[in-house]
């Protein structure tokens, strides 16, 4: 793991803009390819081409308006939850918390990731401490509450930086600035499932193929705004295995490309598309 100097920016993509926040953390996988994670780092991963200056500056604005949310939810969560054990240890309670540390982690297994962020952890110290265990932020299930602000979105998946299964499935807007900022959180996101989101195109896409190089299955059902521009990033995928096109808006060559293109892939669902044909 190493710094990057912003003398290195030169050494970027021509069609890629990186907004720096105070620090860069990268990652260096063994085979030598490197992915940018870490809480201040954010890639603009659209070409600037198909952007023009107004819309660029009002999805940069974004990224940093819903990022210094999360940091400010994230750091008000840990004064409340000191703010309670120190109440407790003046009182001179005898509490929950004098069980084992294994007895307590054991028993917040049964609360949902959702209910450990929003409920569990402001509690106390302890709590806080304990609910943040990667063991128990390895799924995180966000389907039934597919309205969440994109704020309380960010805040929950930013804070589970072992995260290996991730469902969003039927999210009513997924928008490009909210993907900006959690996807860089979780790099190791093995599968994605946004089916039935609305907004999913090849940006953000991209977002999640460059921040999480370990995904190996992707949903995209129903998805009718991934079209044909989503192979590029799709590409980069270099750990893909299965992907899930149903009733999207992708062509014969497409997915030829695709499946040419990704070598280790095992199954593409193009059920629903009507015009693909059998070559």
């Amino acid at each position: 793991m190493a710094d990057r100097d912003e003398d290195n920016d030169d050494d970027q993509d021509d069609d890629a803009s990186f907004l720096v926040r105070r620090e860069v953390v990268h990652f260096l996988e063994d085979d030598g390819l490197e992915f940018i994670v870490g809480p201040r780092v954010f890639q603009t991963c659209v070409s600037t081409s198909t952007m023009d200056d107004g819309s660029k500056l009002a999805e940069e604005n974004d990224i940093q308006v819903i990022a210094q949310e999360v940091e400010n939810s994230i750091s008000n969560t840990e004064k409340l939850s000191h703010y309670n054990e120190d109440r407790s240890n003046e009182q001179g309670e005898i509490s929950f918390n004098s069980l084992p540390r294994e007895i307590i982690l054991n028993i917040f297994q049964y609360f949902s990731v959702v209910e450990l962020c929003l409920y569990v952890t402001p509690v106390c110290k302890q709590w806080y401490e304990i609910g943040h265990d990667p063991g128990l932020w390895k799924e995180l299930d966000l389907s039934k509450v597919n309205e969440l602000p994109s704020t309380s979105l960010c805040r929950i998946i930013s804070q589970a930086k072992s995260l290996k299964k991730l469902n969003l499935k039927g999210r009513l807007h997924v928008s490009t600035a909210e993907v900006a900022v959690f996807s860089q959180c979780i790099p190791l996101l093995e599968s994605l499932n946004m089916g039935f989101c609305n907004d999913v195109n090849e940006t953000v896409i991209d977002y999640f193929m460059r921040n999480c190089p370990r995904l190996t299955s992707l949903n995209v059902e129903g998805c009718v705004t991934v079209n044909d521009k989503a192979m590029a990033p799709l590409l980069r995928g270099r750990n893909l295995q299965e992907i899930n096109f149903s009733h999207c808006s992708v062509s014969d060559d497409s997915i030829i490309s695709l499946a040419s293109g990704i070598k280790q892939i095992v199954s593409i669902n193009i059920d629903g598309i009507s015009w693909i044909s059998d070559r």
